[in-house]
């Protein structure tokens, strides 16, 4: 039985939600392409997820590595 296991290469994310998110964000800018059209954007990339989870990863380590050596909670 050849089982394919899927690596999850966002754990630290809601995909659903990031892209709900980055889509309703996209709807709301005010730019435009030079013919005057509004761009309408329907799909996000694995790539744009992929870039986003870093960013929530190097967050989490920056956020950990400022907080004062003593407690047991992170603040």
């Amino acid at each position: 039985m050849d089982e394919v296991k899927t690596i999850n290469t966002t754990p630290h994310l809601n995909r659903s939600k990031v892209k709900q998110t980055a889509l309703e964000f996209a709807a709301t800018q005010h730019f435009t392409f030079t013919n005057g059209k509004k761009p309408r954007f329907t799909r996000v990339s694995l790539n744009f997820l992929q870039r986003v989870e870093g960013r929530v990863k190097a967050m989490i380590a920056d956020e950990v590595q400022r907080h004062p050596k003593i407690g047991k909670t992170l603040l």
